[in-house]
């Protein structure tokens, strides 16, 4: 229903509330008409309710449902809706309760067990939710919605391979539920199974080409796949419209840059800034940009901006104290950055590999040794952290070791310039020691 229609209702059904006590004294005896003008109070608000749920106004659609309880005999559909807009505003101990109440007068509601299922899930208590679930779910004909919510208690779980199944076997039947597509997706990829994932987003866009949550996962997914003409144009047409959200921009812009459309990237993301204002993440996104396209200076500027915005952005901090430490300025600086990055996630190897570059450039070997074969023990498997630690290595003397990281950085890339200079260099050393 469109926008304005319903408002529109909302208008006439107000009206209604107020005309009712007038006309049903008029139309009838005084007994009924008292009857007649609860009910159809009731029923109003109520209706009242529904409308203004559907136009995202939860508060006043619980004051409306609190009206219709006033009127009416309790009800599963009555507690349904309470239930689910109490859930909206983030009253899960109310809706709980709410819902509870409405399983008691109709054990037998699928819809009344699918909203209760969906305040545990948000109560953080999918183990409750499975329960809840796993025997209605197993009967032949049980609606799709409730299938979604245990794969969804699934994975909340960590039990990412059943859920997967659960999804999987009912995607099957119901090759028309962009609901169920989706959430088969997103076990897919958890399972590391991309390009079965990326199928089933697809699907669900065209089952469903307006849902946000599809469009946003299906960018990131073709980006990951290196996909980027296609996220071009999926997300082109949708950053236009009124609906778009923040990561399209992010996707569409990353997408332009890894084409090297970088001032497109710029722009797209300058359109993001201008509508949601500067943040961590839109900042970030265009500091990569400008480093991709070589203008590290501009880069450099960014996310002393982001800096200056969250002075405990871990992202900052590492890209100022690894450009500060490859330029040689302001060292002094960069080991404080480094130092507050790993302080911050000392279990991350890209941020223990920067202090590592730091201390090499200060000349501090050993320290520089410390922090370089953490990162790699914490699983830094990128060549760039091998060369380093090779020339940490080198630094303090341990030329066997070097030539060890090196090897191993170019068996993560072989062929790479960087790591082939290292590893010439050395032999000519040795071979001008001999």
């Amino acid at each position: 229903m469109h926008t304005t229609t319903r408002k529109w209702l909302l208008w006439v059904l107000l009206l209604f509330v107020s005309a009712v006590p007038h006309m049903t004294a008029q139309a009838v005896s005084q007994e009924t008409a008292s009857a007649m003008r609860i009910s159809a109070q009731g029923y109003l608000h109520y209706s009242l309710g529904r409308l203004m749920e559907v136009e995202s106004m939860p508060r006043e659609a619980l004051v409306q449902y609190r009206r219709a309880a006033s009127y009416l005999h309790e009800s599963c559909e009555l507690g349904r809706a309470q239930a689910r807009v109490q859930m909206v505003l983030g009253q899960l101990d109310e809706a709980l309760r709410t819902i509870e109440k409405a399983g008691t007068l109709c054990p037998d509601d699928l819809e009344v067990l699918a909203v209760h299922a969906e305040v545990l899930l948000a109560r953080a208590e999918p183990t409750a939710a499975e329960s809840l679930l796993i025997g209605v779910v197993s009967q032949t004909g049980s609606p799709s919605r409730l299938t979604a919510l245990l794969g969804q208690a699934q994975m909340s779980q960590g039990r990412i391979e059943d859920a997967a199944a659960t999804l999987s076997s009912r995607a099957l039947q119901d090759t028309l539920s962009p609901e169920m597509a989706f959430l088969h997706a997103r076990s897919l990829m958890a399972l590391g199974r991309g390009e079965e994932a990326l199928s089933e987003l697809q699907r669900a866009y065209r089952l469903e080409p307006s849902n946000s949550a599809t469009v946003a996962l299906l960018g990131e997914s073709l980006l990951r796949a290196g996909r980027y003409s296609d996220v071009v144009s999926l997300l082109e047409n949708v950053t236009r419209s009124l609906t778009a959200r923040q990561d399209e921009f992010l996707s569409l812009g990353r997408a332009y840059a890894a084409m090297g459309r970088y001032e497109e990237a710029l722009a797209i993301l300058a359109e993001a800034e201008q509508t949601w204002g500067e943040s961590e993440r839109l900042l970030a996104a265009r500091g990569s940009v400008e480093i991709a396209s070589g203008a590290e200076d501009r880069a450099l500027e960014t996310f002393e901006r982001i800096l200056a915005l969250e002075p405990e952005s871990v992202v900052a901090l590492n890209f100022i104290a690894y450009h500060s430490s490859e330029t040689g300025n302001n060292l002094e600086t960069a080991l404080e950055y480094a130092i507050r990055a790993v302080e911050l996630v000392p279990l991350n190897p890209r941020v223990r590999d920067t202090l590592g570059w730091v201390y090499f450039a200060h000349g501090q070997g050993l320290k520089a040794v410390r922090e370089l074969e953490a990162a790699v023990e914490l699983g830094g498997s990128e060549p760039l952290i091998h060369e380093h630690l090779g020339d940490a290595y080198l630094q303090v003397g341990r030329v066997s070791d070097a030539t060890e990281s090196w090897l191993k950085a170019l068996e993560l890339e072989p062929g790479r310039t960087s790591t082939l200079e290292r590893l010439g260099r050395a032999n000519g050393d040795q071979g001008s020691s001999e």
